[in-house]
């Protein structure tokens, strides 16, 4: 039992206009609607208890996975602790409470004002697993009144259960046999089915032909329902089909203005796979290994500024978190690493830069990035060098050597344009820490290489 509330009069074609292909240019993207409308939107479960919540919702001085408020940045809009007593937790909580139903009141309110013809609101008395009715939520009344008041259409409103009445979900017992077992009969008629489906598209039948016009009326022979079913179907193959004409069309997308170094890499490396995630950009899962090599970016930081001061350099494995655990996990990891730069070509070297931020200017876009390392490269004995020589270097902590040349091509052309010198005395290393491999790269593209790339 539910109720839909109408706020317009037909919505038969608002409903139709509500299903978007994924892929179309008007697909509608539910990770950020704040601003945007659409012809129909649909709020399902303003029941009570669900929306707005009953919940109370974690606080953070009494859930380690809260972030304190003082920290947020929307922390100005937060309750805030007024004093670590019994009162002042107690009117904290109260303070939380209400902070939480108005975050509910303005979601509501954002969700009803996105439509522009047609709001549908659903409830339900019965939830999945209750063995006592729940019945529509504050909002869901609200909305009631409003129709009532104003004339709007209300689809159904059903009336409360009776005293001691159980839930009908309670009763119904679904039992499925797993794995499924074969129905000869079930899949002869399948079978049939393809082949009358071959048939018809070996005998030139389009889409644009309609089932009556090639069923022989076998329609007239079927009951309302089976016919309903057939039609919904029939909706259904239109839109998969509008879908794969959609997918299939050429799409024009234009590159971000403002490139990592890191983006121009995977643009280089799969330039279908880039376009992509432009298109459909979904969030990457976190790296164990990208977070050690952070780790370790930071300890050589640390290691240089350490040897300039004239303190003690960089931490040794025994003073790694986790050194001393019998499971070492990634800690030993980044211990092994520790150790193999310390006894390396570099440590005990004076880099000119460490962290070098950049930001470059190829073909009308901006790539911005930071090289690890610079040295000042000396001039061999009896050699007058007229210009200085440098040495960009970037470490990698990867098991195997198959670092992109590309990376290294962009830091040399940044830092050569940086310190106003030629790019051919600018040199260019992959560091691979793990085995103490210094790879040295020299055909390299030059700026000319790099902007046609991006165009």
């Amino acid at each position: 039992s539910a109720l839909a509330t109408g706020l317009t009069g037909d919505f038969t074609e608002d409903r139709a206009a509500a299903l978007l292909l994924v892929d179309s240019p008007d697909a509608t993207d539910l990770s950020s609607f704040k601003g945007l409308e659409w012809p129909v939107v649909v709020l399902p479960s303003w029941t009570a208890g669900v929306f707005p919540s009953s919940k109370a919702r974690s606080r953070w001085h009494a859930s380690a996975a809260e972030l304190p408020y003082p920290l947020r940045g929307d922390r100005h809009a937060l309750p805030v602790m007024g004093e670590w007593s019994t009162k002042g937790l107690a009117a904290f909580a109260e303070d939380c409470k209400a902070h939480s139903e108005y975050e509910e009141r303005r979601l509501a309110y954002v969700a009803v004002t996105r439509a522009k013809r047609l709001v549908l609101v659903s409830g339900s008395w019965w939830g999945p697993h209750q063995k006592l009715p729940r019945g529509p939520s504050s909002y869901a009344l609200a909305v009631q009144q409003l129709c009532l008041a104003s004339g709007a259409q209300m689809d159904e409103w059903t009336t409360a259960p009776e005293a001691g009445e159980k839930n009908p979900a309670g009763e119904v017992v679904i039992e499925v046999s797993w794995p499924v077992v074969a129905d000869p009969a079930a899949r002869a008629v399948r079978v049939s089915a393809a082949t009358a489906v071959r048939a018809a598209v070996a005998a030139g039948v389009t889409r644009e032909s309609t089932l009556a016009e090639n069923a022989s009326g076998m329609l007239d022979e079927l009951a309302a329902d089976a016919r309903e079913l057939i039609a919904g179907w029939d909706a259904d193959l239109g839109l998969l089909l509008d879908e794969v004409e959609v997918r299939s069309q050429p799409r024009s997308v234009t590159l971000p203005t403002s490139m990592s170094v890191s983006q121009v890499q995977r643009l280089a490396a799969d330039e279908e796979s880039y376009v992509r995630a432009l298109i459909r950009p979904l969030p990457l899962a976190p790296v164990r290994a990208a977070q050690r090599g952070t780790r370790f970016h930071a300890l050589v930081e640390q290691h240089y500024e350490d040897r300039h001061r004239g303190i003690r350099p960089l931490l040794g494995p025994d003073d790694l978190p986790g050194a001393a655990d019998d499971d070492l996990g990634s800690d030993a990891d980044l211990a092994a690493m520790v150790e193999s730069f310390l006894t390396g070509p570099y440590a005990e070297r004076a880099p000119i830069g460490i962290e070098v931020p950049f930001t470059l200017s190829l073909g009308g876009r901006v790539v911005s990035g930071r090289i690890d390392a610079v040295f000042a490269v000396p001039a061999p004995a009896g050699e007058l060098a007229l210009l200085p020589r440098f040495e960009v270097v970037d470490w990698k902590t990867s098991r195997s050597q198959n670092a992109d040349p590309l990376q290294l091509a962009i830091y040399r052309l940044a830092y050569a344009e940086l310190a106003g010198v030629p790019l051919d005395r600018v040199d260019a290393v992959f560091y691979y820490v793990r085995d103490g491999a210094v790879v040295r790269l020299t055909d390299l593209p030059d700026r000319e290489a790099l902007v046609a790339l991006l165009s």
